[in-house]
């Protein structure tokens, strides 16, 4: 009966100790796809910052989500508000590169399927990159669809 006891407080502690070791293995597992996932997601592009200047509602949200999902770090969205005021009145999208290597805009501008950006550095540059979305804006009916201007 000596053999027992000792058996007995062996299995107490064996048996938990598989199970503790099968669920940290599944544990590690999960958080390293959880760190792939995320690492995926990461952008890895400079950052934009989009302003609607058509004044269709969420356009520069729909626009913020598709250049996310090709890796750009979209850091703002908004109006073009100039003196208080949303101005709506601009005709064609614009690529707008706010530092003088322009490659960035460059792709942001072939992405868009827009006319070719243009370099014009202010004092409160918060992005490499603004895009002010024109009435030429592209349909996004298609997730995968780059958006044509008209």
């Amino acid at each position: 009966m000596n053999y027992a006891v000792p058996l007995f407080v062996i299995l107490l502690i064996m048996v938990p100790a598989v199970f503790v070791g099968k669920y940290r293995d599944q544990w590690i597992h999960d958080q390293s796809e959880l760190q792939a996932m995320q690492e995926e997601q990461i952008p890895n592009k400079g950052s934009v910052e989009i302003l609607n200047g058509c004044g269709k509602k969420g356009l520069s949200d729909i626009y913020a989500s598709f250049l996310r999902k090709n890796r750009f770090d979209v850091k703002k969205t908004g109006n073009v508000i100039v003196n208080n005021t949303s101005i709506w009145n601009y005709s064609k999208t614009m690529v707008i590169s706010r530092t003088k290597d322009m490659q960035l805009a460059q792709e942001v501008a072939t992405l868009l399927q827009t006319e070719p950006p243009v370099f014009i550095r202010t004092d409160y540059n918060e992005s490499d990159v603004t895009v002010i979305i024109g009435h030429d804006y592209g349909d996004f009916t298609n997730e995968q669809q780059v958006p044509a201007s008209r």
